[in-house]
């Protein structure tokens, strides 16, 4: 996934609605299990301008990847930790049901 922003965000502001999004979107014994990791993660979003862009990149191996621009932030190693986060976009309840649709269209 990459999503190029066109306005200055604040690192904290991904970081809070990254969690509220995951804990909205799987169990609670799950969240509770990956809360730790989760927030560890989310730590390393940084503030955006203009033009700057977030990938996330989930690897065959299990490893979820955060990149700013090309440049590695953070990775974490796991399905059951790259799942959760992706509910983010795929979930019941994701940020966005068109963008839901709008990725999963890309599948296809």
């Amino acid at each position: 996934l990459e999503f190029t922003y066109r306005r200055e965000v604040p690192g904290s502001a991904f970081s809070r609605s990254a969690t509220a999004m995951i804990e909205r979107n799987v169990e609670a014994a799950t969240f509770a299990d990956l809360q730790q990791r989760v927030e560890a993660f989310n730590s390393h979003y940084r503030d955006i301008g203009d033009g700057d862009s977030y990938q996330l990149r989930y690897l065959s191996n299990g490893r979820l990847e955060l990149l700013l621009n090309n440049e590695l932030l953070a990775s974490e190693q796991g399905h059951e930790f790259a799942n959760a986060y992706l509910q983010i976009w795929f979930g019941p309840e994701p940020y966005s049901d068109r963008l839901k649709e709008q990725l999963l269209a890309l599948q296809r």
